[in-house]
């Protein structure tokens, strides 16, 4: 058996993340590149929650992704009130 790379969020293979017994098929960087056009093309302002509901993830998948581009600058936290929004960021 050959070892294949393992996704730093899951523990899982590379090509394969699972969700509620389905199967979606994408990388770190393709994952990245969905949340990002995800919030880009939102009408409204949308939550984590949101997001991976959107894109059929598991909230703490979508949640570790979402901090990580934070952490880069190209998403930002925006709060009102408790509640916590996502948008682009300035760079």
């Amino acid at each position: 058996m050959t070892d294949s790379p393992v996704c730093q969020y899951t523990s899982m293979p590379v090509y394969q993340y699972t969700n509620y017994r389905k199967e979606v098929l994408m990388a770190e960087d393709e994952l990245k590149t969905r949340i990002i056009e995800y919030v880009k093309n939102s009408k409204k302002k949308v939550a984590a929650r949101d997001i991976a509901d959107g894109l059929g993830l598991e909230h703490r998948v979508a949640k570790k992704a979402i901090s990580e581009l934070v952490n880069a600058g190209t998403l930002e936290f925006e709060s009102f009130g408790g509640a916590t929004f996502i948008k682009l960021g300035t760079e």
